[in-house]
């Protein structure tokens, strides 16, 4: 599969604020092929608030994070992941006007990034425990 995704930098000393709001206005804005995902990553200040540090549209074959909010003293930095033509051409803050958003309600793929967590046990526990209790009481039964 490939999809058609925006590939453009800025920082805060030349941000062209069309760069973030509309970046096919964008005078020499670019646009790569990807196999995987296009990408976007909007870093802001967190004093000037929603004041954009820096702007990353691209694509990765394995993103850094997905769709995930990373703060710390200094910067509020939101990564957007998406699969669909020209998805990362957002504000990189809200999901609103992006199509193929990766983990949303439509019929796009979940992507799993190695290293991110374990699996979820619980519900085979609990489906075995309850599976146990009905064994032991039908047991006593007999």
């Amino acid at each position: 599969m490939h999809i058609s995704c925006y590939y453009r930098s800025a920082t805060h000393d030349g941000l062209d604020q069309r760069c973030i709001t509309d970046p096919d206005s964008v005078p020499g804005n670019s646009v790569i092929d990807c196999e995987s995902y296009c990408t976007s990553k909007r870093v802001e200040f967190k004093d000037p608030k929603d004041r954009v540090q820096s702007m990353h549209r691209g694509c990765s074959d394995k993103p850094e994070y997905v769709n995930q909010v990373i703060e710390d003293s200094t910067f509020r930095s939101y990564y957007r992941v998406c699969q669909s033509d020209l998805c990362n051409g957002g504000s990189g803050k809200s999901f609103s006007n992006i199509g193929g958003i990766i983990g949303d309600a439509g019929d796009d793929i979940v992507l799993l990034v190695p290293g991110t967590g374990t699996k979820n046990n619980s519900a085979s526990l609990s489906f075995f425990t309850i599976l146990l209790i009905i064994s032991v009481i039908m047991c006593n039964l007999v």
